[in-house]
């Protein structure tokens, strides 16, 4: 991964990682539906612009049926799963739970392509788990049968961002990263929309969850989406889903400065441990057999 690749990996992790704080403020008040419903409508017109600016809305058209199942991978399941999730966790623990997702890509990525694993990746991945489980075990939550609700929920948001990943690298490889974007938040906004309204509290929000509802919307799904499908044609799916290895750094920063979480050094060496399998999952290594494989199997996904 070049410098560039990193930079951006780095933004898209920071604003992805915000994304947690901003669930946790509007979802007890609008609801999992609602909020994942209003996130991706206001996160549409982001890449539509920059789609009409370049001339390409034919791409959606083009594309209808598999953006659908992008917006649904991609924006609707995830989207709800989480913010159902931070009903009962805190915002820096699906933070961090949500970083399994480059596990779940490897997984993917074996079963549907048959990808060989790295042995590199791999020790990444185990090791970015073990930050992972480090961090969940420190956290101070009393495990009762919603708390655990809530971690299958956020398991189960990492897993259909890896298959969505997955299915973007493999089908969808020659798609604008806008027309990307602006098909997963039109295609959720289109599955979400019916069962949003149904479960609509009918309560005016406060000021600070409009704000969190707008910056969720405009800046972590609109704008940042359409960097994300870029990370995924750049580098190509496993290396782009480490995005959720980082974004927990971001996560637990945001959520302290936001929501006023608390800190504590479990995190810390947890987070540290994230970070060291990150960099080896991302960090180019010497062209061995198996190294070699795994670069054609990413190549092959990007073309």
């Amino acid at each position: 991964m070049h410098r560039r690749e990193m930079l951006l990996l780095i933004a898209v992790s920071a604003v992805f990682g915000a994304s947690f704080a901003l669930i946790r403020v509007a979802a007890p008040h609008l609801g999992p539906l609602t909020l994942a419903g209003l996130r991706v409508a206001l996160g549409a017109p982001v890449p539509l612009a920059i789609l009409l600016w370049r001339r390409e809305l034919g791409m959606l058209r083009r594309h209808a049926k598999e953006l659908l199942l992008v917006g649904a991978f991609l924006g609707a399941i995830p989207f709800t799963l989480i913010a159902l999730a931070e009903l009962y966790v805190d915002a820096s623990l699906a933070a961090v739970i949500n970083a399994t997702t480059p596990i779940w890509g490897l997984a993917v990525a074996a079963a549907w392509l048959g990808q060989p694993i790295a042995p590199r990746k791999l020790t990444g991945a185990v090791i970015g788990l073990a930050g992972v489980a480090t961090c969940v075990g420190v956290s101070v939550v009393r495990i009762d049968g919603l708390v655990l609700l809530a971690v299958g929920a956020s398991l189960l948001a990492a897993l259909s961002y890896a298959i969505g990943s997955t299915y973007v690298a493999r089908r969808l490889s020659d798609t604008p990263s806008a027309a990307l974007a602006a098909g997963q938040q039109i295609g959720a906004t289109l599955l979400l929309a019916a069962p949003a309204a149904a479960t609509a509290t009918g309560t005016r929000p406060s000021v600070a969850v409009l704000i969190a509802v707008c910056v969720l919307g405009l800046v972590c799904t609109g704008a940042a989406f359409v960097a994300y499908f870029d990370l995924i044609h750049r580098v190509g799916p496993i290396s782009a889903v480490t995005v959720t290895l980082l974004a927990p750094v971001f996560g637990i920063a945001w959520a302290v400065a936001l929501v006023g979480e608390q800190i504590s050094l479990g995190l810390v060496v947890g987070v540290a441990l994230v970070l060291v399998g990150v960099v080896l999952i991302v960090r180019p290594g010497p062209a061995r057999t198996g190294e070699a494989m795994t670069a054609v199997s990413d190549a092959a996904l990007r073309n």
